[in-house]
């Protein structure tokens, strides 16, 4: 027995299966989708800019928080005619470089004008997420905007107003050391 504990305590020193993570920094950001006004909603999905950690270097996402966004009346492209008041949602985005997963769907909290402005972060859009996610260097987070209408409809947001999708990440980022 004795001599199967020194083994293990000899193996723990010398083998080395896996690399080390040591402290870089915290990162809090926001990522930002504006919806232009008068937008053919065609062009879905809008994504925000890529987030990706440097090579070397790992995140440990803490918290996504999204932001409820007002939605833009829809209209008809052609004659300006008001089609709805919903559609839109936006969600975080995460692709590992082989496989996409939408993460913290929320839809639109209602119709805006150019006098409204955005919503409030509501964090219960991330409830079925178990937190943290890591990601390496070949992943990336993107903030998306997207509309339950089918490509082929002629329908736009409303010339006078747009909107703004928006979510807050936490995470801390990590070196890998070899």
């Amino acid at each position: 027995m004795k001599k199967i504990v020194i083994l293990i305590f000899f193996l723990s020193f010398v083998s080395n299966g896996q690399n080390n993570m040591q402290f870089n920094r915290v990162i809090d950001t926001i990522l930002v989708v504006n919806i232009n006004p008068g937008i053919n909603m065609n062009t879905f999905p809008l994504n925000s800019t890529e987030l990706s950690p440097s090579s070397n270097k790992v995140w440990k996402i803490n918290n996504i928080t999204m932001r409820t966004m007002l939605q833009p009346y829809i209209v008809n492209c052609s004659t300006g005619n008001l089609y709805s008041s919903g559609g839109i949602f936006s969600y975080v985005l995460i692709n590992d470089g082989v496989n996409e997963q939408p993460l913290c769907p929320i839809n639109s909290s209602g119709p805006t004008d150019a006098s409204t402005s955005s919503g409030l972060f509501d964090s219960s859009s991330c409830s079925d997420v178990r937190f943290p996610l890591w990601i390496n260097s070949t992943s990336t987070i993107t903030l998306a905007v997207n509309t339950t209408y089918d490509d082929d409809s002629d329908l736009c947001t409303q010339p006078e107003a747009g909107s703004t999708a928006s979510v807050y990440i936490s995470l801390i980022e990590f070196d890998v050391i070899e």
